[in-house]
């Protein structure tokens, strides 16, 4: 049933890709694969940029994101129901085995539980009670809960983007797996060299913080305010 599946979604995504429509009609629920596709993307560019918040955030939602905030809104639905024979049918919300959506509300609820415990914080160097009012859980009505919790939802598959771009980095950072000219010669037999000072044999120290070129012309002191502007975000 699967491969069945599978095998019809390629052939009806292969039918629009053949058809005449414009390519932002072509994206609206298509597979990411074709996205990369028709946006003249490499297959190497990661979902980070198609569905994350970035300096050039897209138009786009992930297929995924939105099966999930949809199950969690039927479930939602089904579970506060004022129907009887709804709730007398037990109906079951069906996912797949890596994530459960009952699961998932659980786990929302209980960290907007938790917030309102901790009350409203302030994570910034602006005054206390700058900001927008926070919607505590008990306060809530019953739409607003399951506006919270959908959107409490999203921010995980959200934030996944994100902690998963980093934590790839920062382990081929560690074992040295990251392209830089030393290992693309190994790799491809291109030359080993520094882009900009032309240096043999560079490696990733040689990128990140050991180029003379990228020294002089301010490169390493940018890196570094950059990570100093993104600390006094959060302090």
């Amino acid at each position: 049933m699967g491969r069945t599946v599978q095998r019809q979604l390629r052939e009806g995504l292969a039918r629009i890709d053949n058809s005449q429509l414009p390519g932002k009609l072509k994206m609206d629920g298509i597979a990411n694969s074709y996205i990369r596709k028709w946006l003249g993307l490499p297959r190497c560019f990661s979902n980070v940029g198609l569905f994350g918040k970035n300096m050039l955030q897209l138009p786009l939602k992930s297929i995924n994101l939105g099966y999930r905030q949809k199950k969690t809104h039927l479930l939602l639905e089904l579970g506060e129901t004022r129907d009887e024979a709804v709730k007398g049918a037990a109906v079951m919300v069906r996912t797949g085995r890596k994530w459960r959506a009952q699961y998932e509300v659980d786990q929302a609820v209980s960290r907007l539980q938790h917030k309102e415990i901790l009350g409203r914080v302030q994570d910034s160097r602006a005054g206390l009670g700058w900001g927008q009012p926070v919607q505590f859980w008990s306060k809530a009505t019953r739409d607003q809960r399951k506006a919270m919790v959908v959107e409490e939802v999203s921010q995980v598959e959200k934030d996944h983007y994100l902690v998963k771009s980093q934590l790839s980095f920062l382990i081929r950072e560690t074992y040295d797996t990251l392209p830089c000219p030393r290992n693309l010669a190994q790799w491809f037999g291109s030359e080993g060299k520094c882009f900009l000072c032309s240096k043999d044999n560079a490696g990733l120290q040689h990128i990140l913080s050991g180029c003379n070129i990228s020294l002089t012309q301010g490169c390493f002191q940018w890196q570094h305010n950059q990570v100093l502007r993104k600390l006094a975000e959060y302090l």
